[in-house]
Order: C-alpha cells, then sequence, then structure tokens
C-alpha cells in the first residue's frame, strides 16, 4: 500500500544555474526566477512510495518549459506527462496525475483565502458566511469546531488516483473547500442528532469511516447535506392516483425533490390503461406513457439545483415502474394469471430509489429490476415498446376497462 505522505514537501534544494534565466508566473499573479529544485521535490513527493520512477516524470518536462510560463502550466504538464505514461503494466502513474491534482488544489486553496488545512473553525465561519453552508453547523460550539479541525488528515487526499481526484474535486467540493473539510463537515451534522456530550466521539467514528472510505455516502448527501436546505436522505418514493390532481401533485413532488438533490421514484401502476374510458366515454385514455414523458422532462429541467454530481443534464432522475397488479400491464393467459408474479415491469430509466424504501412504504415485494442509467430517448423508446399494448375490442378487455375507471 503507499506509504503515508506529508501535506508540505521538504525544503528545497539549491536551483539549477541552467535554467536561471527563466522566469515564472506564479498563482498569484507574481513573477519569479524559474526554480527546477521546486519542481523536482513536488514529483519526488509525487511519486513516494508507487512503482514509477521521479526522473523519468522531472526529464519529460524539462521540453515543455519557456520563459513566462505559469506555474499552474507546469502542474498541469506533469499531470499531463504521468497520465501519458499510463499503462497497464504501470498504472501507479495514475496515483501520481492523482496527487498532483490534489496538489495543485492544496496551492489553489492557498491562494484564494490564504491558508490550507490548519484552520477548521475559520473555514466554517467563512462558509457560513458565503451562505455555502448550512448554519446547523453552529450546533457546535467554536471550541467544539477547533477540536474537530485537529482530527483532519490531509495525507487522505492522496489516496485517489487521477479519476477520483477530479471527481471529488470538480463535482463535490465547495469553492475554497478541501476534501478533508466536506467530509468532516457531513460528519458533524450527521452526529449534530446526537447527546451534546457524545456526538464529537460520534463525528470522529463518521469522520474517519468516510474519510478513508471504510463507508460511502451517497451522491446527494455527500453533495447536498452541508449546504444550505440539504438533506439526509437521498431515496424518495412517490405515486400517483388515477385523477389529475394526484398526477400533477407527484409531478411537482418530483420537481421538489430533485430540486435538493434527491432521487425520485415513481409509483405509476395505478393509472388507468390505454384504451380506458375517461368521463364515460371508451378508448379515451392514453394510458401511463404520457404521464412517463412528462415526469421525464420535469427531472431534465430540474437538475438537482446546478450540481447534479454523477448524472448528465439530459438523463432523468425519476425510476418509473409498474406492480404487476397493474391495469397497464400485459393481460395474463389463463394458464399464466394462475402464476404467482415475483418481478415488476420496469423502464430503465436512471433512479437513485432503493427497494428498501420501497417495501417499507408499500408493503410491496416488488422492486424495479432495472436501475441502469440510460438518456432520455432510449428510455422513451424502451417504454412505448414495454408498455404500449395493442387496443383490443373484446367484451373482456370491456369489462375489465369499466371496472377499474375513476372519475377524472
Amino acid at each position: 500500500m503507499q506509504q503515508t505522505l506529508r501535506a508540505t514537501p521538504p525544503a528545497t534544494r539549491p536551483s539549477a544555474p541552467d535554467h536561471a534565466n527563466l522566469q515564472v508566473v506564479r498563482r498569484d499573479g507574481s513573477t519569479a526566477s524559474l526554480d527546477i529544485s521546486k519542481i523536482r521535490v513536488v514529483v519526488e513527493w509525487a511519486c513516494a512510495g508507487l512503482d514509477v520512477s521521479p526522473i523519468v516524470l522531472e526529464s519529460s518536462l524539462k521540453t515543455r518549459l519557456r520563459n513566462g510560463v505559469t506555474t499552474r502550466e507546469i502542474q498541469d504538464n506533469l499531470i499531463d506527462c504521468a497520465l501519458q505514461m499510463c499503462s497497464p503494466e504501470d498504472s501507479d502513474w495514475r496515483y501520481v496525475a492523482g496527487r498532483l491534482h490534489i496538489w495543485s488544489l492544496w496551492k489553489d486553496t492557498l491562494v484564494s483565502r490564504g491558508y490550507q488545512y490548519g484552520d477548521y473553525s475559520q473555514t466554517v465561519q467563512a462558509q457560513i458566511c458565503a451562505n455555502r453552508y448550512d448554519e446547523r453547523i453552529l450546533t457546535y460550539t467554536p471550541a467544539e469546531l477547533a477540536e474537530a479541525g485537529s482530527w483532519l488528515v490531509p495525507e487522505w487526499d492522496t489516496d485517489y488516483d487521477y479519476a477520483g481526484a477530479v471527481l471529488l474535486t470538480k463535482r463535490y467540493l465547495l469553492p475554497d473547500e478541501l476534501p478533508q473539510e466536506a467530509f468532516l463537515t457531513c460528519a458533524l451534522l450527521l452526529a449534530s442528532v446526537e447527546a451534546p456530550q457524545d456526538r464529537l466521539t460520534w463525528a470522529k467514528r463518521f469522520y474517519e469511516a468516510i474519510a478513508q472510505r471504510q463507508i460511502s455516502l451517497a451522491t446527494p448527501i455527500l453533495a447536498n447535506l452541508r449546504v444550505p436546505g440539504g438533506s439526509l436522505a437521498s431515496c424518495f418514493i412517490t405515486a400517483m392516483d388515477d385523477d389529475l390532481e394526484s398526477i400533477f401533485g407527484a409531478i411537482a413532488d418530483t420537481a421538489r425533490i430533485s430540486k435538493n438533490g434527491g432521487g425520485v421514484g415513481v409509483n405509476v401502476s395505478r393509472i388507468r390503461a390505454t384504451g380506458s374510458w375517461v368521463m364515460g366515454k371508451p378508448n379515451a385514455s392514453g394510458g401511463v406513457i404520457p404521464w412517463i414523458k412528462l415526469l421525464n422532462d420535469t427531472a431534465i429541467a430540474v437538475n438537482q439545483g446546478g450540481r447534479a454530481p454523477v448524472r448528465s443534464p439530459s438523463a432523468s432522475t425519476s425510476g418509473i415502474w409498474m406492480s404487476p397488479n397493474s391495469s397497464n400491464a400485459r393481460p395474463k393467459t389463463a394458464t399464466s394469471a394462475a402464476k404467482p408474479t415475483t418481478s415488476s415491469r420496469s423502464l430503465s430509466f436512471p433512479t437513485s430509489s432503493c427497494g428498501g424504501c420501497w417495501r417499507a412504504k408499500t408493503g410491496c415485494s416488488s422492486i424495479p429490476t432495472s436501475c441502469a442509467p440510460s438518456s432520455a430517448s432510449n428510455s422513451r423508446r424502451s417504454g412505448a415498446k414495454n408498455l404500449k399494448q395493442p387496443m383490443r375490442a373484446s367484451k373482456r378487455r370491456q369489462k375489465r376497462a369499466n371496472s377499474s375507471c375513476a372519475a377524472v
């Protein structure tokens, strides 16, 4: 396993004279002479404990140096070089690139707010003043926040490969926030409901488990828990009854849940079948497909407050399924009707709903059988193929439609 790294590289060595005439632009806008030894120290820090050669990475960078290059460009070039050398045989280069990305994040944060790790209480106050942290964190006193800040382990930031580091920093972190601060804030909010004398103990246990990836928070929780209006839940289940008020009420609920980063599962099995009677008129119902399209478009329009961490903006966030006894299901023959049905008919819409929540709320043994993400267009095609049945004019079909009809 990777050896423990220090958050700050050791003292630099004297610079190489052959690059002394080059000028670099630092992140704060000032200029300075290029010091190769500083680059060498960062490279050696990023490669420590891994099966890679820092000399190879440093030598590949020298051809890219020029007068007026920025320190950010140097950092990005180092990352590019490390990724180009990554292969199935030399996979440790992805961890080198990840560490270099985290190092760049540390330097950007230092320039932006004047410090990296070290003053968590000040970070909390600044984030609250910027309306980025929920004021529930002030349940803790400044002394408790300072104690919690002493638990931070910056070295745990370096455990991610490049893909993981980029995903964490770009999609989950708030401005002027570091990874361990995000994990600690989530842990403190999770433990805030405990007794005052016990909550710090639980918060520390939560933080260590989250930061060391012993447990994984759901995306809506990790991304939204610490922001104003954040939620402790990630899965929400709702249902549509067979009337307009319930249908559009469920659509409004779906929009509100998605606005705050929640995943939604919608039960549409109560909607009457295609061709059913509506207000005394036969063959007037369009079935569930038009309502599913409305739900899908609503979820696309309300893109989780602009911070959808894992889903693309063009994908629906509603999981929509039908129970086996739905009036929209394919009619059973006399032989198949006698057999118990254990699986539900499901559209393959992207979903964050969980079967456990569905069972607990409805008592139904059927859960969505497919949770794989797909595009909205594919979902519509799949829904039309699976659910839209040919109209039948038999007396048996008319009798079933009449018995299930409800006034709209």
